[in-house]
């Protein structure tokens, strides 16, 4: 348990870093406010603990609506963002209210189609698309050790389908 703990507190450190080093096309669009609570989701989601992720999920919904906020008003690429970020905003606050760990994991399979959107449109390139075959749903993390949220049984199960 130390172990994953100590695993999930190294990922969340390093994704300001990974943010600060993309060479993304939309400059402006830092994705580190979002990335930090969707990524605490998916390891609380992989070790199935519920309460965790209905307070992370609480966080990327209000990190989300920001950027929703953000876009409306940003220049270049921006406003094509705030359809994706309300997706995720939407898709967190059912990860939020989740009764059940299975109902958060479906919630968080249509938060990462929007951050997966979002990405596209922002030229995201320091992030892996992942794909669990089982439940037939994506998932985004930082390059490393696959952690997959859609099932604790199986947390290394899944393969990358887009090194974005």
């Amino acid at each position: 348990m130390n172990r994953k703990l100590a695993f999930a507190l190294l990922v969340l450190l390093m994704l300001p870093l990974a943010a600060a080093e993309n060479p993304a096309k939309c400059p402006a669009c830092s994705f580190s406010a979002v990335q930090q609570p969707y990524d605490a989701v998916r390891i609380a989601l992989t070790d199935d603990h519920l309460s965790i992720v209905r307070t992370e999920g609480s966080k990327l919904r209000a990190a989300a609506q920001a950027e929703a906020v953000w876009a409306r008003t940003a220049t270049g690429r921006g406003p094509e963002l705030v359809i994706p970020w309300t997706n995720v905003a939407v898709a967190a606050a059912k990860i939020e209210k989740a009764a059940t760990i299975t109902d958060a994991r479906k919630a968080f399979g249509e938060a990462s189609e929007g951050i997966r959107s979002a990405m596209t449109i922002a030229g995201r390139d320091d992030l892996l698309v992942a794909y669990c075959p089982m439940v037939k749903l994506r998932w985004i993390q930082p390059r490393g050790e696959l952690r997959n949220p859609y099932g604790s049984r199986m947390p290394n199960c899944g393969q990358i389908v887009k090194a974005q």
